[in-house]
């Protein structure tokens, strides 16, 4: 159970620095003015934070203490919106593997309290996918139309 427990602690910090990476990205957004899309990366990092947290306080109900560990700097130079959605995307689809490989060694360990706590984790993230997915077609449809983007950049500000 140990080594679950560390990889669960891994994940943690994984969806800490999920928080660090989405700041990075509200922070190419704000210098590129787009204020709705620095809204929602905004947000984005908050649901992070509560996330890691969610993990944070189960370790220790577990009378596991967790370890934070060091995170990479955060890029903040992208080419476009369509970029940041785009690595947004890739990001999520790697959380949710990590998510899908804990919950596989839960499986293995027949550790019921992770699976059931994974179970949420599972479901966010067929969500949080299908979120950053839809906005990555949109941003497709209107490629570099200023006034699509406009309007795009205004429908993620009323996330």
């Amino acid at each position: 159970m140990t080594k679950l427990l560390d990889n669960m602690n891994a994940q943690m910090n994984r969806e800490y620095e999920s928080a660090y990476i989405y700041k990075g990205m509200a922070i190419y957004a704000a210098g590129a003015n787009f204020r709705g899309a620095t809204g929602w990366m905004e947000k984005q990092a908050d649901e992070e934070v509560t996330h890691a947290e969610k993990f944070k306080e189960f370790l220790l109900d577990l009378g596991y203490q967790p370890k934070l560990t060091g995170m990479e700097e955060a890029k903040t130079e992208y080419k476009s919106l369509a970029d940041i959605f785009e690595a947004a995307l890739d990001h999520e689809k790697f959380i949710s593997k990590n998510i899908r490989d804990l919950y596989k060694q839960a499986v293995e360990e027949a550790n019921y309290e992770v699976q059931v706590f994974l179970n949420w984790f599972i479901e966010e993230q067929v969500e949080e996918e299908a979120s950053v997915g839809e906005i990555v077609d949109l941003l497709e449809m209107v490629g570099d139309s200023k006034n699509g983007l406009f309007m795009l950049d205004a429908q993620l500000g009323r996330r």
